[in-house]
């Protein structure tokens, strides 16, 4: 199957006005999420909405599922975590839908504009993307991710002795040694 997070919306354009329950699943056509959580691009993903027709738009409700691969922020431990994107979005159909700018009015804020269907189809991946930057935790921890405390000691890579190790995060500043 192809993108999961496009749904085809010719009936609606059409002028179907009966709601429609969408489940589709396939792999995530980009990387959604923050720098320590997130669902890597081509992992699996459900998507699980339903649509609601409004005239000339259509209201998208529903989620987004999938497994996260997150990393604690204080021992930087792997984590794989089940996660739940909520959809809560209106989507126009046409140019006519209603628009938060008056008709004199200066257009300079595009991120208040709705979202338009482009040729029949509704593309939720920037709304996914959005809502997942909005709810993931921007610095998870052990704690957070699985309810238990990080482990007293980190891993050590057996190719290294643990004296020399840098941790990932400040590697940068040896360049200024």
């Amino acid at each position: 199957m192809g993108n999961p997070l496009r749904i085809d919306c010719t009936r609606f354009v059409r002028g179907v006005t009966e709601p429609e329950h969408v489940t589709q699943t396939g792999g995530s056509p980009q990387r959604i999420g923050l720098e320590m959580m997130a669902i890597e691009e081509g992992d699996d993903i459900t998507l699980d909405v339903d649509l609601l027709p409004l005239g000339e738009g259509i209201h998208v409700h529903g989620s987004v599922t999938g497994t996260a691969k997150a990393q604690c922020s204080r021992c930087l431990t792997e984590h794989a975590v089940g996660v739940s994107i909520d959809i809560d979005q209106i989507f126009a159909l046409t140019d006519s839908f209603i628009t938060t700018h008056d008709d004199g009015a200066e257009e300079d804020d595009e991120e208040d504009d709705i979202p338009r269907v482009e040729n029949n189809i509704m593309d939720l991946a920037q709304v996914v993307i959005d809502e997942a930057g909005t709810s993931f935790p921007f610095n998870p921890t052990c704690d957070s991710l699985t309810g238990s405390p990080c482990p007293e000691e980190a891993e050590v890579p057996e190719s290294q002795d643990p004296d020399e190790l840098i941790d990932p995060r400040w590697a940068g500043l040896e360049k200024f040694k």
